[in-house]
């Protein structure tokens, strides 16, 4: 699902622009400042309707205006199809595929999965357990088609469950709410198991593709509870849960261990060795996904996230992939050797 047109309009620096981009390769150059990382937030705004450098919208959409707006022309099982997404300062979000209106944001981000690979990529594995929580549901959204339904059900019994663990009651008032948690939490559960294990083989493949040292790697899920059973687990943990107004226990505290030659891999890789790792986990889910969708991969500043052995392997697996990677680099604007694709200067938010 290769993006053949990109529209810009009051991102950041860039008033309005317009790219015309290689099904492979985009390669943005520019100095800081230039407007080439804007364009990425584009992308991301579009198919995601939010911005992965901000949560405040406002500060996205370029001074006296009211509104961004981004749209793209890609093509879906061989034939044009128009995305736009809108964002005014208030929030307001209002999505469009081919010009009629749609209700859901998770409707254009089906349509175009995106992989971010920004200079923090470590975190996914030296960072909080949010950071692999949302990269293993990412991947789960795009192989189960009520995941996102499912852990919206989760989200709201368990939002429900704090209101009135906060209350101070118990009894048949919590049971209202804990009942539907464990069943949605249970099920949600079982799909994160059955991607981390169907995944795992691509993955291993990335790792291989960008490095050649031989590391041993395992993901293993931590559910984000103890016991067999989380109503009962929900039960040790009552009194905890209400003296303090919040569930503890649950998929919502769940992580993703991640295992590197026996030993854990924030506590035993260097920073370089863990975005190698951390990528391989990003390139693995794409690989595993490409049998029915293509991945975008936006990469900001390539040449700080590896060094040039490595951005070239990076690049070599993505190819591999039939997956459109749109890169950005303050250094020379050139492409790894054997790598084709397009390469745009960038200014002072024009594009050329």
């Amino acid at each position: 699902m290769p993006i053949a047109r990109l529209a810009i309009q009051n991102v950041r620096n860039i008033a309005e622009a317009t790219l015309e981009l290689d099904p492979g390769v985009n390669l943005l150059s520019g100095p800081n400042g230039a407007g080439k990382t804007a364009a990425l937030e584009s992308l991301h705004l579009l198919f995601r309707s939010r911005s992965f450098r901000t949560t405040r919208i406002a500060s996205v959409i370029q001074r006296e205006q009211k509104h961004l707006a981004v749209g793209a022309t890609l093509t879906v099982d061989g034939r044009a199809v128009q995305a736009k997404t809108l964002r005014s300062r208030g929030g307001a979000v209002e999505l469009y595929r081919d010009g009629a209106r749609l209700k859901q944001t998770s409707a254009l981000a089906r349509l175009q999965p995106i992989q971010l690979l920004l200079p923090s990529v470590a975190d996914l594995v030296f960072g909080a357990p949010a950071k692999r929580r949302e990269w293993l549901d990412w991947g789960v959204f795009h192989v189960k088609p009520d995941y996102m339904r499912l852990l919206r059900a989760y989200s709201r019994a368990l939002s429900q469950r704090n209101v009135v663990l906060r209350q101070g009651v118990t009894g048949s008032d919590l049971d209202t709410w804990s009942a539907p948690m464990v069943s949605y939490g249970e099920m949600l559960t079982e799909h994160r198991l059955n991607y981390l294990d169907s995944v795992a083989y691509s993955i291993r493949e990335s790792l291989r593709a960008l490095t050649e040292t031989p590391f041993e790697l395992e993901l293993r899920l931590r559910r984000g509870w103890s016991d067999d059973d989380l109503a009962d687990a929900l039960g040790q943990s009552l009194a905890r849960d209400v003296k303090s107004g919040v569930t503890h226990t649950g998929p919502h505290r769940a992580d993703v261990d991640v295992i590197v030659d026996g030993a854990a891999a924030a506590t035993t890789l260097s920073r370089g060795q863990g975005k190698i790792v951390a990528t391989a986990m990003r390139i693995g889910q794409a690989l595993a996904l490409s049998a029915s969708a293509q991945t975008l991969f936006l990469i900001d500043e390539v040449g700080a996230e590896l060094d040039p052995g490595h951005s070239a392997k990076l690049f070599a697996a993505m190819a591999g992939l039939e997956g459109q990677v749109v890169a950005t680099s303050a250094q020379e604007p050139r492409l790894p050797s054997g790598v084709d694709g397009r390469v745009f200067h960038v200014k002072q938010g024009v594009f050329s």
